[in-house]
């Protein structure tokens, strides 16, 4: 019988977990931490190196339940391009406040937010409802998104007229080509965090 106060009874090697159980850990872990744990073997190297396995698991528990990873650039990128490009973006999610002169107030709205679509992310300018209620509206202006050969994509709504399309990366991409009012942009992004 075993006794179990020995530790040498109950121990076992993570190679022992069922490859899933071993993908649901890594996925918890920093990518340092990861590229650490694949130096240990060359099991672990393949079990790292695989994108549809390791980095679908690291982009399904960080973004799974906010957007259709699967769905991205219309299902043919690599996730681990996914990972990268989710990761830089994900710091604009929410609500951004305009600081600027008093003077461009009345042109420029003081609110603007960045939220998740099905397989893009889109900004929207929030503003004061004009019949001088409390409510709102909000305009989308910035469309961000990755083509299906994994070029990173952003187009721009000069007019803030255009309604924000349901589904896949098909229909987001059919949605772009239709609409005239969108022009394709540059983004850079300064520093770590905005």
């Amino acid at each position: 019988m075993a006794n179990p106060k020995d530790p040498k009874e109950w121990s076992f090697s993570f190679s022992d977990f069922p490859e899933d159980v071993q993908l649901c850990i890594l996925s918890f872990l920093s990518l340092p931490d990861i590229a650490n744990f694949a130096c240990t073997s060359k099991r672990s190297v393949s079990l790292c190196c695989n994108d549809t396995k390791l980095w679908f698991a690291l982009c399904q528990r960080r973004w799974g339940p906010k957007t259709q990873i699967n769905k991205w650039g219309g299902g043919q990128i690599t996730y681990k391009l996914l990972y990268k490009t989710l990761t830089q973006w994900e710091n604009l999610i929410g609500f951004w406040r305009h600081c600027g002169r008093a003077g461009l107030s009345g042109q420029c709205p003081r609110l603007i937010i960045f939220e998740w679509g099905p397989s893009f992310v889109f900004g929207s300018r929030v503003c004061p409802s004009k019949n001088g209620t409390y409510h709102v509206t909000k305009s989308p202006f910035l469309w961000m998104g990755i083509s299906p050969d994994g070029q990173i994509v952003y187009f721009l709504d000069l007019e803030g007229q255009t309604e924000i399309p349901s589904g896949d990366f098909g229909s987001w991409l059919e949605f772009v080509c239709m609409d005239q009012n969108l022009v394709p942009a540059n983004v850079n992004f300064m520093g770590n965090f905005w």
